[in-house]
């Protein structure tokens, strides 16, 4: 539930739902009944709304985005967007009739990240890429104690379009979108090399996945990760029969990824976004010490130059004609002078 004075409000990417928005003045709500404000109520699962679970701390998470607008039709710079996030945290207390002394060791929760690497991968994380391209997705823990399994990994368009990608075995579908998970030793990271791909008329794509933490003391991951993933020819009721038997033996912790989002564009867009954002190097600044001028610059200060020089021209000569007058008038004017008051002395 969100509270808003007065306008429209909606999911975004959802403002044609009508489930997703709502619209009211001061005085009359979108119900009908006259009230000081608007209320916009949105359910679990509905209008994009994103879930996700955690484990540090232990809960479940919602969001979505609110878009407050003030204009019936249009986006104005009046207009703001909030980023909505509801938590709900498990607790677990334990309670029995008699104390008892508990000798365990704990081990602090990991944190885990989930990122698309550009071309390999220590790579740089990829915001902006095109069809085809060659990536590589890195599922990773910080920690030495807990080994992962990646399952159940969803590629989104964003407004609401899912497919998965990797099953809740922790296998691949669609080998043409994302294989099967490489474990590394420490069984702490996971990677997948990739080719781009995105939705029809769609130009963001971003992958949610689950993880299941297992401690490696005592091979507590021992079947569990990585996983046994079958051939293309095992038969499909071998393969729902080792997920459920997994499910089955397993009690571990189980928390949602997400990567960023990554916007496939196409070549001549791809310029334009990584050349906006290419970071001016230091290094170049203080190794350079030439400034390049375009051609267009060179134009226009050459004019400027040539009109100031023709302009300072014309105002010496004109100065230069001007005193050149006023000294032949003096001349002029005091013979003049000096012979009326020489006669008017004589007589």
């Amino acid at each position: 539930m969100f509270l808003f004075t007065s306008g429209k409000a909606f999911v975004k990417g959802h403002y044609l739902s009508p489930e997703c928005q709502i619209g009211w003045n001061s005085t009359q709500s979108a119900t009908g009944q006259s009230s000081d404000g608007g209320t916009i109520w949105i359910k679990h699962g509905r209008c994009g709304m994103h879930r996700l679970r955690t484990t540090n701390p232990h809960g479940v998470q919602f969001s979505t985005v609110i878009v407050v607008s003030f204009h019936p039709v249009f986006i104005t710079k009046m207009d703001r967007a909030y980023n909505v996030k509801c938590e709900y945290l498990e607790t677990q207390k334990s309670i029995t009739p008699i104390t008892v002394t508990q000798i365990a060791q704990s081990f602090p929760e990991p944190s885990c990240s989930y990122t698309i690497r550009k071309d390999e991968l220590d790579g740089e994380v990829l915001k902006y890429a095109r069809v085809g391209q060659q990536v590589v997705h890195r599922w990773e823990c910080e920690t030495s104690v807990y080994g992962m399994l990646v399952h159940s990994c969803f590629v989104e368009d964003g407004q609401g379009r899912r497919v998965m990608v990797i099953d809740e075995q922790g296998c691949h579908t669609d080998r043409l979108l994302l294989g099967d998970p490489t474990y590394v030793e420490a069984l702490n990271v996971a990677y997948r090399e990739s080719s781009v791909f995105k939705f029809a008329d769609r130009i963001a794509v971003r992958f949610i996945c689950q993880i299941r933490l297992c401690l490696r003391t005592n091979e507590g991951c021992a079947g569990i990760t990585p996983p046994a993933c079958p051939s293309p020819v095992q038969d499909a009721l071998e393969r729902n029969n080792l997920r459920r038997k997994k499910r089955a033996e397993t009690n571990d912790m189980i928390a949602d990824l997400v990567s960023q989002t990554v916007y496939v564009l196409d070549d001549t867009e791809l310029n334009d976004y990584t050349q906006l954002e290419e970071p001016i190097s230091e290094e170049n600044h203080k190794q350079s010490s030439t400034v390049c001028i375009s051609p267009i610059a060179v134009g226009i200060l050459s004019s400027c130059l040539t009109i100031t020089v023709l302009i300072t021209s014309m105002l010496m000569i004109v100065f230069g004609i001007r005193r050149r007058s006023g000294v032949h008038s003096t001349a002029t004017v005091v013979p003049t002078l000096s012979s009326h008051i020489s006669k008017k002395y004589y007589y």
